[in-house]
């Protein structure tokens, strides 16, 4: 033990060498045991009614497309997109506006 009065670098050198394979331990560690998901996926104001609006959106949309993309008739005026932006619009506005209201 070193009862700080050496003057030696080794004990610094030693010091870093023993940090450094601490972080890396925390950091394999971290790879291994926590989820990492993208922070687009993260949304607060997304509700099971959205999912549900999604859903539909999609499946529109794919219909739309196997129909050849018609930019005219029914396939052309089913818009559940609008229907989704819209609530996710709302949905949004709601919680800025009770993160306002809470200050």
């Amino acid at each position: 033990m070193c009862d700080g009065s050496c003057s030696g670098g080794l004990h610094r050198v030693q010091l870093n060498e023993y940090y450094a394979a601490i972080v890396s331990a925390l950091r394999c560690a971290g790879q291994v045991s926590i989820p990492a998901i993208p922070v687009k996926s993260l949304r607060p104001f997304w509700t099971e009614e959205l999912d549900d609006l999604k859903a539909k959106s999609v499946f529109w949309y794919r219909v739309w497309q196997e129909a050849g993309r018609p930019s005219s008739g029914t396939l052309h005026q089913v818009k559940f997109h609008r229907s989704l932006n819209t609530n996710l619009r709302s949905s949004k506005t709601g919680i800025q506006m009770s993160c306002i209201n809470t200050f």
